[in-house]
């Protein structure tokens, strides 16, 4: 087999080596802290309302990217499953496996 015939194999491993690497985008950042707010807030096992007050604060300030902001707005205006619909959508586009806050949404 020709070096030649392997080149387009081997671009295309370290290509992919070097995707996995890559850091996170602010997006990707901001869906991550979406998915996982009541933890990073301090809020696990605190009631609902108060859970949610700490959540929000955490993520006025927390939040990076414009686009991650909206997510959060477009969540918190949104109702029952829809919302959880949402998050789900995100969090799979930017390659989050596990994402606590859909459980809590639903």
């Amino acid at each position: 087999m020709k070096l030649c015939s392997l080149l387009p194999c081997i671009f295309l491993l370290v290509g992919s080596c070097a995707k996995k690497n890559k850091e996170p985008t602010p997006y990707q950042k901001d869906v991550e802290r979406i998915c996982n707010a009541v933890k990073h807030a301090g809020a696990e096992g605190l009631p609902a309302h108060d859970r949610a007050l700490m959540v929000a604060q955490y993520l006025g300030t927390n939040l990076e990217s414009d686009e991650g902001r909206q997510l959060s707005i477009k969540i918190s205006k949104s109702i029952g499953e829809k919302r959880s619909a949402i998050l789900s959508k995100a969090s799979q586009k930017v390659g989050i496996a596990k994402c606590d806050l859909i459980e809590t949404l639903k």
